[in-house]
C-alpha cells in the first residue's frame, strides 16, 4: 500500500540483516523500486485488556474486564493479552490480575498471555493459571527506566530469569519492545529485538 519501501523491506519474510542505521535504512527504500513480498502470515495480538486499560485513571471493575475479554474471545482473535502481573503500586488498574485470569472463560482456540516483567510476576502468573507469558523491553534508557524502573541491561537480566523459569515449565514466552517512533531509534530498536531473540523468546 502506502508503506515506504524501507518499511516493507523490514516486514518482508526472510530479511536477514544485523544492522540498521538512519542513512542505510533510508537508502534501502530508495534502491528498491519494487517492494519485496510481505509475510504470508501475520499474528494479531489483542492487548486492549492490558495495555488499553492500564493507564486509565478510573479503576475498571473486575467483572467488566472479564466481560471485555470474554467478548473479545468471540471475535476470532487468536491471542488476547489478558492482564499484567506487576506491582499494584505501579499499575493499580491491574491489581486484580489474579481475579481476571481466573474469572475469564478460556476458549480452546485462543491464547491468553499475561505480561510478566520479572520472575516474581511470572511466579504469580503461574499460580493464577496462566499458560503463556510476555516480556517487553524498551529501545531507550529513558523509556526503560520510566516504564520498568530499571536500565535496559537490568531488564534483560530480569527477562533471562523469566525465560529460564518458563522453559523449565514449558511455558511459551513472547518478547516484544516499545518506543520506535523515529528512524534514529531504529538501530536501538533492532538491537533490543535481537537481544530478545537471543534470550529465546
Amino acid at each position: 500500500g502506502n508503506l515506504p519501501a524501507s518499511v516493507k523491506e523490514c516486514l518482508s519474510a526472510g530479511l536477514d540483516i544485523n544492522w540498521i542505521s538512519t542513512g542505510e535504512l533510508l537508502s534501502l527504500g530508495q534502491q528498491n523500486d519494487v517492494a519485496p513480498p510481505l509475510p504470508q502470515f501475520v499474528k494479531i495480538v489483542e492487548v486492549g485488556p492490558r495495555d488499553g486499560l492500564q493507564n486509565e485513571k478510573v479503576i475498571v471493575p473486575t467483572e467488566m474486564k472479564i466481560k471485555l475479554i470474554n467478548l473479545l474471545s468471540e471475535t476470532g482473535l487468536p491471542v488476547i493479552e489478558a492482564t499484567s502481573f506487576v506491582s499494584s503500586k505501579w499499575v493499580p488498574q491491574l491489581a486484580d490480575h489474579t481475579e481476571v485470569m481466573q474469572g475469564i472463560k478460556k476458549c480452546p482456540q485462543v491464547s491468553y498471555p499475561v505480561l510478566t516483567p520479572n520472575l516474581h510476576g511470572f511466579q504469580a502468573a503461574m499460580e493464577a493459571g496462566a499458560k503463556e507469558v510476555a516480556i517487553f523491553g524498551a529501545a531507550s534508557e529513558t523509556f526503560s527506566r520510566r516504564n520498568t524502573n530499571c536500565s535496559i541491561e537490568e531488564s534483560m537480566q530480569r527477562f533471562e530469569e523469566v525465560i529460564r523459569a518458563a522453559k523449565q515449565g514449558s511455558i511459551p514466552v513472547r518478547g516484544w519492545h516499545k518506543e520506535c517512533t523515529t528512524w534514529v531509534a531504529m538501530k536501538s530498536h533492532w538491537e533490543t529485538q535481537q537481544e530478545l531473540v537471543h534470550l529465546g523468546t
